[in-house]
């Protein structure tokens, strides 16, 4: 179909399933401390099943070392 040479305009992209998972960690980590945070509720928050979230991350300690890179990341930005 010819589009006129237009493009396609689209909303904004949405976070991808790992982001959701990291930004859910990083907010609940945040809010109730490390040792107080459950996979389960993690995975809950982020709207995806455990399986999924093991799918992204071995383990609750790769996605605490995960959301330490983010926010490093996102300071050295500033």
């Amino acid at each position: 179909m010819d589009d006129g040479g237009q493009l396609l305009q689209r909303g904004p992209a949405l976070p991808s399933t790992r982001d959701r998972i990291i930004e859910a960690a990083h907010l609940l980590f945040q809010q109730h401390g490390y040792g107080r945070v459950s996979v389960d509720s993690i995975a809950e928050t982020a709207s995806v099943t455990k399986r999924t979230l093991y799918h992204h991350f071995r383990s609750k300690d790769d996605l605490l070392a995960e959301t330490a890179e983010m926010r490093s990341a996102k300071a050295t930005a500033h």
